[in-house]
């Protein structure tokens, strides 16, 4: 089993989703089946999004993801 991770800390989540995405898209031999998705709580407004713009690049993958504040 492969698995990638990637972290992006812009404020925007367009483009933080961009930047982690590119990251994962280079560094796999395949398109991924699943991706987990962590989202700080201040991209809130946008979650519905995530899902959308992960499966217009991944179109098979399977997106689950929360989000959580305080988290050490």
């Amino acid at each position: 089993m492969e698995w990638k991770s990637a972290v992006s800390n812009h404020p925007d989540l367009g483009s933080a989703l961009a930047s982690a995405l590119d990251t994962i898209e280079v560094s796999v031999s395949r398109d991924p089946d699943v991706f987990f998705v962590f989202s700080s709580p201040h991209h809130r407004e946008n979650w519905a999004l995530l899902g959308p713009i992960i499966r217009r690049r991944f179109p098979n993958a399977k997106v689950v993801g929360c989000s959580g504040g305080a988290v050490i």
